[in-house]
């Protein structure tokens, strides 16, 4: 093997890469993107308070486990309210096919 084919070779991650991000950028929208971005900066904060947890003796330690195990929630959770005014926005119009069956009761379980 050559040393272009080598070069070329290790450039092709990279262009994977690119066009992985156009094609959820093309699918997706930028909301995409933006949860992508998300969920790397919450890996960064876990990755960052799992080496200051190690790195670290005292408060420092245990407040960089506090970073490690609130951030998945903090990213959880903004997810959520970021996306919850959408689903109630969603009507009948969203599916047109597709009607609800009416409520017989309030109960879970009839007995009747």
């Amino acid at each position: 093997m050559t040393a272009t084919s080598r070069r070329w070779l290790a450039r092709a991650p990279f262009a994977l890469m690119l066009a992985a991000v156009a094609l959820l950028i093309a699918v997706a929208g930028w909301r995409s993107l933006t949860l992508v971005a998300l969920a790397v900066v919450g890996a960064c904060a876990v990755l960052a308070g799992g080496y200051w947890f190690l790195a670290n003796r005292g408060l420092a330690r245990w407040l960089a486990l506090l970073l490690v195990w609130k951030s998945p929630t903090g990213v959880h959770t903004w997810v959520r309210v970021t996306s919850r005014p959408q689903c109630l926005l969603r009507t009948d119009s969203t599916f047109p096919g597709l009607v609800a069956a009416p409520v017989r009761s309030r109960a879970l379980v009839s007995w009747a």
